[in-house]
C-alpha cells in the first residue's frame, strides 16, 4: 500500500522537483502543469467588487443592449463601492459606448438614465477624473447621449452627469 503524502494549500501550487522514478521518462524530466497561484474563487453572477471585475464581466457581454441590461442589474448604491478607489477611463468609455448604442429603445434609455445618475451621484470624483481623459470624439458621443436622454425626460436629473462628463458648469 502506497503512502499518500498530504500537502497544505500553501504548497499546492509549488512543483516538486525532487528526483524520483516517476519524475523522469526516457532520461528527460517531465513536469506537470502547475498553477503557482493558490486557488481563488471566481464569482459569477455576483456583484462586482471593483472596476476590474466590472470590466471583466462587461467583456462577457457582446451586444451593447446586453451590457446595459447587465449594468442595470447593479444596485445604484453599489457603484460608489465599485468605484471607491478609481474608475478606469477606458472602462468608462466602454460603458458610454454601450449606453449610446442602447438608447434607441425606450426601456434601455430609462436604464441608461438610471445608471448615469447612479454613477454621477455615487462617485463624482472618480467619474470626473476618468471623463477628463476623453478625446473630442468621445466627448461628442457623450454630448449626443446626454442630449437624447434629456429630450426624452427630466433634464435636471442629468445635470450632475453632464457637468462631470463634459466639464460644463
Amino acid at each position: 500500500m502506497a503512502v499518500v503524502e498530504g500537502k497544505s494549500e500553501l504548497l499546492r501550487g509549488i512543483p516538486n522537483f525532487r528526483k524520483s522514478s516517476d519524475g523522469y521518462s526516457g532520461g528527460k524530466r517531465s513536469l506537470v502543469n502547475v498553477n503557482p497561484v493558490p486557488a481563488g474563487i471566481i464569482r459569477q453572477g455576483g456583484l462586482p467588487k471593483n472596476g476590474h471585475e466590472l470590466a471583466r464581466e462587461l467583456k462577457r457581454h457582446q451586444v451593447a443592449e446586453e451590457k446595459v441590461r447587465w449594468l442595470a442589474t447593479i444596485p445604484s448604491d453599489a457603484y460608489s463601492r465599485i468605484f471607491s478607489v478609481e474608475m478606469d477611463a477606458e472602462l468608462l468609455q466602454t460603458m458610454l459606448v454601450a449606453m449610446h448604442a442602447a438608447i434607441s429603445r425606450p426601456e434601455d434609455a430609462a436604464e441608461v438614465r438610471r445608471i448615469l445618475v447612479a454613477v454621477a451621484d455615487g462617485c463624482p470624483k472618480a467619474l470626473g477624473f476618468a471623463a477628463s481623459f476623453a478625446s473630442p470624439k468621445e466627448k461628442k458621443r457623450v454630448e449626443d447621449l446626454l442630449s437624447t436622454l434629456e429630450a426624452a425626460g427630466e433634464k435636471a436629473e442629468l445635470s450632475l452627469a453632464r457637468q462631470l462628463l463634459l466639464g460644463e458648469v
